[in-house]
């Protein structure tokens, strides 16, 4: 914290109170200066500059031809800076046409920040000006980066003109003015679109990358990495010129917004990057709210120069990225939390990067021809900077990302092995409760069984006991077995239902007369609604293997469907056939077993879902019923290796069809 401070603290006041370098005096220029042949004129050594800091001054202020002539100031060595205030800049060149042998159209070339409005004059001997052209808000856009003018000449060979530039800024300024002819000035867009396009696409090419992993992830750490690339891509197209080479330019100083907007954006969320990046916010907490708080406060503090103080903002932003590239560099040299491999490539991607747009920024500072006398590379650090963010940026993108993944698999991995003992320890409580309940079943059914048996015989001998009986008391009789049996009979489907939920049920199988079994279930069924039960056999049924238990509670629930869903004096009829032909070789051929009933039918839209348990057809809600039978039925006789299957009955009704397998030959299971 303190050495954040301390750095914040030195970088302002070594940009803030830094002393204006003097504009030293140079010995005399020669007195003009004749266009000709040459395809660049550098005007930088001969001219004369005057700082308007009102920016009121006019041609007749300082036209000595005139009769003005307020005092210009020689331009020192090499590009010079003016002022950190919204005044303009009076520049004089004198152009000797006398002798020159060509005077083609020349183009008057400032590199410049930003331009609110530009003039030229030609201004004759005597006063009288030749030409005058104005560019600027007042009249077309001044794009970011330079100003471009095509100063005809040819019609004043034969005489010595004054050329006068009026340049007027709202933010510091930089003038390396030149004259050149259109062929140079096309080698020299040729030259930027080569230098500075491949790096913008690239960038532009990384910021859709950052934002759609942002997008896709919800990251914070893809989130900086996007704001940084945009803010960087913006900065880098409207500072380097692009927008004027490809004709992107607006007026009311558009450029100037975005250009200071992506600059405020890029240093916001530099930092921010480089925190997430090393995960500060888990190291280090305190220091990344402190973090945090620094970069809000830098950001509303640049944001208010750009609104209010827009002159002091390139100070404000040279200060600010001072200290941002310096606690940046601290970071990823000293603090902890990733590999080596991670670390050096965060260096590789943000050191160069730093480092040599913090020399950029010093260049457009009035303290900088003091400091960089070789600052003809100054234009070509940013693009170097640039190149070095690329190559690095991808690779510390890819560590982090790698990082990022195998951290997310060993979190994943032990959320599902969490999961996973989770699932285990519920799987053993649930068992452990099913075997508890299957117990209880057990027990209730069998201390159901012995009451509900002692009463059906209660009911059977006290006939015997009292003996004539009236009819109304024998009915009342009849209905207290009958209902003793229905109890039986859901008990011993319940049974059966837990039997069946068993993993691993083993059947009780034995051999089987299918005849005596269908017999004595009919008979039960007889007894248990007073309808008539028809059953027709062949004359030689095959026996077959069988729980006997579970084979005849399916008998009995199909019985039971036919009977209750049947009209009261309808006959019911069972006919039993032998399936493939009786025996061969030591095999019996099957059962195939049809209930026929004058019932109710099964209505379509019900027969998709007829076997699932506790589901009951729409047209015998009124009938009493647990919907098990069917289910039962049918998973019983599928564990058995047959078939259950229903159809419609001509002339109305349901048969039900059961097919059982036979016997095995010996050996052989079945």
């Amino acid at each position: 914290m303190r050495f954040f401070v301390l750095v914040g603290v030195v970088a302002a006041m070594l940009v803030l109170f830094h002393p204006a370098a003097a504009l030293a005096q140079t010995e005399a220029s020669p007195d003009g200066i004749a266009p000709g042949p040459a395809d660049v004129v550098p005007l930088a050594p001969i001219i004369d500059v005057l700082f308007d800091p009102g920016g009121t001054l006019t041609l007749d202020a300082v036209a000595a031809e005139r009769g003005g002539g307020g005092a210009f100031h020689r331009l020192s060595a090499g590009p010079a800076s003016f002022g950190q205030s919204t005044g303009a800049l009076w520049g004089r060149v004198r152009l000797d046409l006398t002798d020159a042998k060509t005077a083609d159209r020349w183009l008057l070339a400032i590199d410049t920040l930003l331009i609110a409005r530009a003039d030229i004059y030609l201004v004759a001997d005597d006063g009288r000006v030749l030409a005058h052209a104005a560019r600027g808000l007042t009249m077309e856009a001044v794009p970011a980066g330079a100003i471009q003018h095509t100063v005809g000449l040819t019609p004043y060979v034969g005489q010595p003109v004054t050329l006068y530039l009026r340049v007027q800024s709202r933010f510091a300024l930089v003038m390396a003015p030149v004259l050149r002819t259109t062929l140079a000035q096309l080698r020299h867009e040729a030259e930027m679109t080569r230098l500075h396009a491949p790096l913008a696409g690239s960038i532009a090419s990384m910021a859709l990358l950052f934002g759609a992993h942002w997008l896709l992830l919800r990251s914070r750490l893809y989130a900086y990495a996007f704001g940084a690339a945009l803010g960087i891509l913006i900065t880098g197209f409207f500072g380097s010129g692009l927008n004027r080479v490809y004709g992107v330019s607006w007026g009311n100083n558009v450029d100037w917004w975005l250009l200071e907007g992506g600059g405020i954006l890029g240093l916001h969320c530099l930092p921010l990057f480089i925190a997430a990046y090393l995960d500060l916010s888990s190291h280090r907490p305190a220091m990344h709210r402190t973090l945090c708080r620094g970069v809000m406060v830098m950001t509303a503090i640049n944001v208010g120069l750009m609104l209010f103080l827009p002159h002091r903002l390139l100070t404000g932003l040279t200060a600010s990225f001072f200290a941002v590239s310096a606690v940046s560099l601290w970071l990823m040299l000293i603090q902890p939390g990733i590999g080596k491999r991670d670390r050096r490539s965060l260096l590789l991607a943000m050191g160069p990067f730093l480092v040599l747009n913090c020399f950029h920024l010093v260049a457009f500072n009035r303290w900088a021809p003091d400091l960089l006398p070789w600052r003809g590379w100054v234009k070509e650090l940013f693009s170097i900077g640039l190149a070095t963010l690329l190559m690095g940026f991808a690779l510390a993108m890819a560590d982090q990302f790698r990082f990022r993944l195998s951290k997310l698999v060993a979190q994943r991995t032990r959320q599902l092995i969490q999961a996973n003992a989770q699932t285990e320890e519920a799987l053993i409580a649930e068992q452990a409760a099913r075997q508890h309940l299957r117990q209880f079943i057990r027990m209730a059914a069998h201390e159901f069984k012995t009451p509900l048996a002692v009463i059906d015989t209660a009911a059977q001998v006290l006939p015997l006991l009292v003996g004539a009986m009236t009819d109304d008391a024998r009915r009342r009789l009849d209905n207290i077995r009958a209902n003793v049996r229905r109890l039986l009979s859901l008990i011993d489907a319940c049974f059966a239902e837990d039997r069946l939920d068993e993993k691993g049920l083993v059947l009780k199988t034995e051999p089987i007369d299918p005849l005596a079994m269908v017999e004595d279930v009919a008979h039960h069924q007889r007894l248990l609604h007073s309808r008539a039960i028809r059953v027709h056999a062949d004359a030689s049924l095959p026996p077959i293997e069988g729980d006997p238990e579970l084979l005849r509670m399916t008998f009995n629930a199909l019985l039971d469907n036919a009977a209750k869903y049947s009209p009261a004096k309808s006959a019911i009829d069972v006919e039993i056939a032998g399936l493939n032909g009786g025996v061969k070789d030591g095999a019996t051929g099957g059962l195939r077993v049809r209930i026929l009933d004058r019932g109710r039918g099964i209505p379509e839209s019900d027969r998709a879902e007829l076997f699932s348990r506790y589901y009951r057809a729409s047209n015998v809600s009124s009938v009493p019923g647990t919907g098990l039978g069917l289910y039962l039925a049918r998973s019983i006789i599928a564990r058995h290796a047959g078939t259950l299957s229903f159809a419609d009955r001509e002339g109305g009704g349901t048969v039900f069809t059961v097919s059982l397998p036979g016997t095995a030959p010996p050996g052989k299971n079945p």
